[in-house]
């Protein structure tokens, strides 16, 4: 994988890379758009824009949503990112490995994690894929 021409840039995104866990979150998740902003439990996040209302929540949660469009089957993989801020080109890693084994994604990003949405089915694959960039993979249950 190519990181870009600064050998220095590459080590420190290898370093952050290396010691970054990811976890596979035990619950299955949905992807909705919404009229409004739901409330409650079992919400991961909602997002508002202009244009709408983007619910990720728990599958269980989806009668509750009075969701418009629902997009279901998702796992959560959380990445603890090691320095947030200071990995040039953490996520076009992460997203390329991903796309080379050929997995659409979804990625949310906080101030120290970046979250992505896996099919179901293609969790096993993704996970080997952030374990061969060399993300020590801490819990695949």
């Amino acid at each position: 994988m190519h990181y870009g021409s600064n050998r220095n840039a590459r080590e420190s995104l290898d370093d952050v890379i290396a010691e970054s866990p990811v976890r596979l979150m035990p619950e299955r998740y949905v992807v909705a758009k919404c009229a409004a902003p739901p409330v409650g439990p079992g919400l991961f996040m909602v997002a508002r824009d202009a244009d709408e209302v983007t619910v990720i929540a728990e599958e269980a949660r989806v009668p509750a949503l009075k969701a418009l469009e629902v997009e279901g089957s998702y796992r959560l993989v959380e990445i603890s990112v090691a320095t947030p801020s200071q990995g040039v080109g953490f996520l076009a890693a992460v997203s390329g490995a991903l796309a080379e084994a050929g997995l659409s994604i979804l990625i949310v990003s906080t101030f120290s994690k970046d979250y992505l949405l896996l099919k179901e089915d293609s969790v096993a694959k993704g996970l080997a894929a952030l374990a061969s960039l060399g993300f020590p993979v801490v819990d695949a249950s």
